[in-house]
């Protein structure tokens, strides 16, 4: 007969139950593991194409990623030699983030270019129409 207690046990009573939890969530991180190593090699082969196309599309990206990287440098020199030093281990995902980046800065632009309402071009012998107002200090009378 099946007696709950509220000890923390498992509900089935077998002990072993939570190693079944324990062995699916491990194999989870091994396949986890071989998925991002599978992508990264596959990375590792684009970043070159992927980083020539963001200077194409957008070179100001990568620009201002350097820039970035430089600021950082001169505010904090230990995070910014860290922050290179993964740039440069981490180049396929660098490269792909400034592809996406420069992807991302030319759809804004063309959202902003469609959205965006003509102004009008005044010129100089154009006149804008004001009223002076006097103005006087608080504590004058």
């Amino acid at each position: 007969m099946f007696i709950y207690s509220s000890s923390g046990g498992s509900r089935s009573g077998n002990p072993l139950s939570n190693i079944g939890c324990l062995i699916f969530g491990v194999l989870g991180l091994i396949a986890l593991f071989y998925v991002l190593k599978g992508l990264f090699i596959v990375l590792w082969w684009a970043s070159p194409v992927l980083f020539a196309l963001s200077l194409i599309i957008n070179w100001r990206v990568a620009a201002n990623t350097g820039t970035g990287m430089i600021q950082l440098l001169k505010r904090n020199p230990l995070a910014g030699l860290v922050t290179i030093a993964l740039a440069v281990v981490g180049f396929p995902i660098l490269s792909l983030y400034l592809f996406l980046g420069a992807i991302g800065n030319r759809q804004i632009e063309k959202m902003r270019s469609q959205f965006e309402i003509p102004q009008q071009q005044t010129t100089e012998e154009e006149f804008i129409e004001y009223e002076e107002i006097e103005s006087k200090q608080k504590n004058q009378e």
